[in-house]
């Protein structure tokens, strides 16, 4: 599967079946920056320009103070975003979502624009426009 966001719209498209678009998923919101697919049962969670994070047909509006720039799914029913407020929030990605997050990771001095988690050894790997990469045990988050 391939997935193309467009200001308000996720696409996604079938590689096995001549790359045609199966899904069309609508979001209220501003330009989609990220999105990835919960393993447990393949919901898709998306972040956008207007600091809002969508699990499924779920809004954590006002997620971050400013843009969220990724989202990622970790182990243990949580999503990962980073933001330009230069934090990294963790969430709960279980039903009925919580405005509040399980966690938040201060440190960097200027915008979070990504984050890998390495599910082998539970760690989270940001990188920021402050010119630095930070690894986080996410055994204790």
């Amino acid at each position: 599967w391939i997935a193309v966001c467009s200001n308000n719209e996720i696409r996604i498209f079938n590689q096995f079946n001549q790359y045609k678009c199966e899904t069309l998923i609508q979001r209220r919101c501003d330009i989609i920056y990220s999105i990835c697919e919960l393993d447990d049962d393949g919901t898709i969670v998306s972040c956008s320009k207007d600091k809002s994070i969508i699990i499924g047909d779920q809004i954590i509006p006002k997620a971050h103070f400013c843009i969220i720039c990724k989202v990622i799914c970790l182990s243990g029913k949580r999503i990962a975003s980073c933001s330009s407020d230069r934090t990294i929030k963790i969430w709960n990605s279980n039903p009925r979502y919580n405005n509040t997050p399980i966690t938040v990771l201060n440190g960097h001095k200027d915008e979070v624009t990504s984050i890998l988690y390495i599910e082998g050894r539970n760690m989270l790997i940001s990188c920021s426009k402050d010119n630095t990469l930070r690894l986080w045990n996410m055994l204790r988050k």
